[in-house]
């Protein structure tokens, strides 16, 4: 079912619910209105006949030939029956038929009576008091034959009326509403298909030009005709949504150039180095030359698939920091250890001016794989001799690492790409001084793992870059 059938199914079921209830409403309330209208003649037609009983001798007597009736009244509640007996049961007036049957032990209601008539009835018990004139000339008879005591007589009077004018009345009345409700049903679909042809218009252009993006330029924005209301919010998130996607696509495309252009220099040392070794004897130094050149491209493969692999673990969500409170000293000197030996080579120094113990609450291993790559990329470009400093400060609540070096410097345009996967100032010379180009990006995922801050800038006196690392409630 597509959404303009829906948004008229829904408009009809709406004005039909409305009416049904408003109809309902209508012909119930008319239906009691003329009840009433009905019971309030019965209750007047059944003091009428009280008033026409009397006294003879005893009994109550009913005057049948004074009985009047109303020409307009009569005429609305034809036919009109009456029965009047005693308390005992004993018949005193009235012009029931043998087809009128009243419920027993009911006072009023429903019936139908000869020709399948529908009818109201009216029975009650009613006290009949003799005038004061009868009563001083009244004069009880023999016990036990007289329907008076105290000059007072009970009867019961039941009537009955036809409403079968009520009746026509409210048919008439019901199918009016009935057309009424079907008339309306009509033009609410009406309204309800032209009100959908409104909403689902610009919604139609909407998919039109997403399909089109889709399968041809993602570059390409939706354009609504009423950008302000939720057509045209529902236009900016698909526009927001395709250019995520684009810049993902941008992402992956540029990831995967960066990572076959990245193996493609080791690979090729390694396949150069092995040809040139088994293309004729060769001195033991030349063999060895050639195998130390595959082990360092080699190694270089293999730190790159490590770096991917840990990238892709987080990109992932299925790496799963465990916190917990260190003293993040130690493990800088740690990793100085481990890293002064390189770092010698280079005839470089690595400074830890920080004696203080400085405890923070992180991932031992993921700080350390952080301090590493800081420390390593501080390594790779600082110029030798020369020395690498790093620092532990508090600041507030706050812890602060800072590692700085005396390298060239990074031009300010492109400090912040630094992080990026891949990404080399100078491609020439990062190639040379080796290195995966993931190291900080890898930090900079470790940082935002911890919920820590990540800083990068050059030295005020021209040599090298400072980059900080701050962890801790304040950040």
């Amino acid at each position: 079912m597509t959404l303009r059938v829906g948004i008229i199914l829904w408009f009809m079921a709406l004005t039909g619910t409305l009416l049904g209830v408003f109809g309902l409403a209508v012909y119930y309330e008319l239906r009691e209105s003329e009840i009433e209208a009905v019971d309030a003649y019965l209750l007047a037609r059944s003091n009428a006949l009280l008033s026409l009983c009397e006294n003879e001798e005893g009994l109550v007597f009913f005057e049948a030939d004074k009985l009047q009736e109303d020409p307009e009244e009569s005429s609305e509640y034809e036919p009109f029956h009456y029965e009047i007996r005693t308390i005992e049961g004993r018949f005193v007036g009235g012009n029931f038929d043998n087809a009128i049957v009243v419920p027993v032990g009911e006072k009023l209601g429903s019936i139908r009576i000869a020709n399948n008539v529908p009818a109201r009835f009216l029975s009650g018990v009613y006290e009949f008091t003799m005038d004061v004139e009868d009563q001083s000339e009244f004069e009880y008879p023999e016990v036990g034959k007289s329907e008076f005591e105290d000059h007072k007589a009970k009867v019961t009077i039941t009537v009955i009326a036809g409403t079968q004018s009520m009746h026509d009345e409210l048919s008439d009345m019901r199918d009016k509403l009935i057309a009424i409700a079907s008339a309306s049903l009509a033009l609410s679909a009406l309204l309800g298909w032209f009100l959908a042809s409104r909403i689902t218009k610009p919604l139609a252009e909407i998919a039109v030009a997403a399909r089109e993006i889709r399968d041809s330029d993602l570059s390409r924005k939706v354009i609504a005709s009423r950008p302000h209301d939720e057509i045209g919010m529902l236009a900016a998130t698909l526009n927001d949504t395709f250019d995520f996607l684009r810049d993902g696509i941008e992402r992956q495309k540029r990831f995967t150039a960066d990572v076959s252009h990245e193996i493609r220099t080791p690979t090729s040392i390694i396949l150069n180095q092995a040809e040139v070794a088994l293309r004729k004897e060769r001195p033991a130094e030349d063999y060895r030359h050639a195998l130390s050149e595959i082990v360092d491209a080699a190694k270089r493969l293999s730190a790159m698939q490590d770096a991917l692999l840990f990238l892709a673990k987080i990109d992932s969500g299925n790496l799963s920091p465990r916190f917990e409170s260190f003293d993040l000293n130690s493990l800088i000197n740690a990793e100085i250890d481990a890293l002064e030996k390189s770092a010698a080579e280079k005839g470089l120094a690595i400074n830890l001016n920080s004696a203080q113990r400085h405890t923070i609450k992180g991932d031992r291993i993921l700080i350390g794989i952080l301090v590493r790559n800081l420390v390593s990329n501080a390594i790779r470009y600082s110029p030798e001799p020369g020395a690498i400093d790093v620092s532990v400060e508090k600041s507030g609540e706050a812890i602060v690492l800072i590692v700085k070096d005396q390298g060239v410097g990074i031009p300010e345009d492109k400090l912040a790409n630094v992080f990026d996967r891949f990404y080399r100032v100078d491609e020439h010379r990062s190639r040379s001084v080796g290195g995966t180009g993931l190291g900080l990006a890898i930090v900079r995922e470790i940082v935002t793992l911890h919920k820590a801050m990540l800083e990068i800038y050059n030295n005020n006196d021209g040599t090298g870059i400072t980059t900080t690392v701050t962890f801790g409630p304040e950040v």
